[in-house]
């Protein structure tokens, strides 16, 4: 695979948000051009093709590695740091008044289905069990506040990705919904076609033989509007 002219990029010059570097795992980057989720083989982003058609312009670019594990884990706790700085602290709490609303009746456990969760509901979830936790103090976690940092930051980097395959679920969906709509003339035609006959000989068979007098004329029918 031959490199992409463009300057390689420093790893040390990369938000550690842009990054995803582990031990016996394959790395990952959220690639500058197209803002998706790439691979590295080979010290090289993986080409790739963002939609399908058109192969972005930062496929096959150098990233240089200059940076090592233990060192991106410590920028990316720095990010944490800044999560930290801005959910609520728990000196900040009081005592609230609790409006008593009413009760609505529970959905059917069909209906208990629940949605994946996005950046925006972790970070949610994290300011909340900050605001309730008391060992979550300063940019001093819990284990659970550092586990809801680790999802938050996590789905910061996946979203990317994410938003694109629902696009392209959205595209094939609507393709889908095109489809059957041109299919739908042809589909009622052909159907009608086929009991066509079967309601020919039927009216045939209801059509009258020789001329009749209406079951709805008689002595008994008033034929003139009251004055």
């Amino acid at each position: 695979m031959k490199p992409s002219p463009l300057p390689p990029l420093l790893a040390t010059s990369i938000d550690a948000q842009h990054l995803d570097l582990h031990d016996n795992a394959p790395s990952l980057i959220l690639c500058p051009g197209c803002g998706t989720w790439r691979h590295l083989k080979r010290r090289m982003i993986r080409p790739h093709r963002p939609d399908g058609t058109t192969r972005c312009s930062n496929s096959a670019r150098l990233v240089t590695l200059d940076i090592t594990i233990e060192q991106w884990q410590a920028k990316l706790a720095k990010t944490r740091t800044k999560l930290n700085d801005e959910g609520v602290d728990t000196g900040s709490r009081h005592g609230t008044r609790v409006k008593r609303q009413r009760t609505e009746p529970a959905p059917a456990v069909s209906q208990l289905v629940p949605a994946p969760p996005t950046a925006e509901t972790t970070r949610q979830a994290y300011a909340a069990h900050r605001a309730a936790c008391a060992a979550c103090t300063g940019r001093k976690n819990c284990i659970d506040g550092e586990r809801l940092a680790d999802a938050y930051a996590r789905r910061l980097r996946q979203e990317p990705r994410l938003r694109q395959v629902q696009a392209r679920q959205d595209q094939q969906q609507r393709t889908v919904d095109r489809r059957r709509a041109l299919q739908q003339p042809v589909r009622r035609a052909s159907e009608w076609a086929a009991v066509r006959p079967a309601v020919k000989r039927a009216d045939e068979q209801r059509t009258p033989s020789g001329p009749t007098v209406s079951d709805y004329r008689g002595p008994g029918l008033p034929l003139k509007t009251p004055a």
